[in-house]
């Protein structure tokens, strides 16, 4: 087994879920890592060199629900891409 073959990467966007609008600064974590991202001005984020298996990505922004993408598979090799959906929070202070 080849060292690469050990990573894969993964990106994509976060949007609303009503509106389907990109989210910009939404934070993205990407768990059991340490591995962090913001979304840019068109709600895209990245991760590159992660660890194949599973991992739960959680996403936080300003007014917005937490949410947290249970059991997402990093494949060798593959670029993995997403869309998160999360949910604006009206009454969220």
């Amino acid at each position: 087994m080849n060292a690469k073959d050990l990573f894969g990467s993964l990106k994509g966007i976060v949007v609303d879920t009503r509106t389907k609008q990109p989210i910009v600064g939404a934070r993205i974590s990407l768990w059991p890592t340490l591995l962090r991202d913001t979304t840019d001005s068109s709600g895209g984020f990245s991760f590159h060199e992660v660890l194949v298996g599973y991992h739960d990505i959680e996403v936080v922004a300003t007014r917005y629900w937490k949410r947290i993408f249970p059991s997402v598979v990093i494949k060798s090799g593959i670029n993995e891409d997403c869309v998160l959906e999360i949910e604006y929070c009206e009454n969220l202070q």
